[in-house]
């Protein structure tokens, strides 16, 4: 088994990989134009909220036996995604569970929810936590919606910046009809 060495960087990209980490600031994309449309309007065959900005503002983590990022920690997150603006867009909370180890890396299992005005945005799905931890882009399924979100299906993707607790996001979502 792998261990890697955690440090205050590492602990805090395990922290958002086991569901720790996960605000997002979001910035309006090319669906701005529908932005504030219900459900009952047009909808767009896509929407693309890119890029975002998501920002952790509360986080936990539970570190079972052994000491290190492991199969059985967990954690939970509240962020924030805001637009290019800097105006807040979604507020997201979150869970993890990290579920399986390889020699690949550690999995972890992230269930995501972004809260927008006009509906929200359900995701969840498998993640490797060491990819996570060395800055490369994860995306996770989107799964389901509400409001404007409803019936659309996609991609939501975030990536570790060299801030600490600060990821670049986007939101990618085609209609499923």
């Amino acid at each position: 088994m792998r261990r890697t060495k955690i440090t205050r960087r590492t602990g805090a990209a395990l922290a958002i990989a086991l569901g720790l980490l996960v605000t997002v600031p979001a910035t309006a994309g090319t669906a701005t134009a529908d932005a504030g449309r219900s459900a009952s309007h047009h909808q767009p065959k896509s929407i693309d909220l890119n890029p975002l900005q998501e920002k952790v503002l509360e986080r936990s983590y539970n570190d079972v036996p052994p000491t290190g990022f492991s199969v059985g920690d967990g954690g939970t997150w509240h962020t924030q995604l805001t637009n290019a603006a800097g105006k807040v867009v979604a507020d997201t909370t979150g869970t993890s569970k990290a579920v399986y180890q390889s020699a690949d890396g550690l999995f972890t299992i992230m269930d995501n929810t972004d809260v927008f005005k006009d509906g929200s945005v359900h995701s969840f799905g498998l993640v490797n936590t060491d990819k996570l931890i060395a800055g490369e882009n994860i995306a996770l399924p989107v799964v389901g919606g509400t409001g404007r979100y409803a019936g659309y299906i996609g991609f939501r993707s975030f990536q570790r910046t060299a801030t600490e607790g600060i990821y670049t996001s986007r939101l990618q979502l085609w209609k499923a009809s």
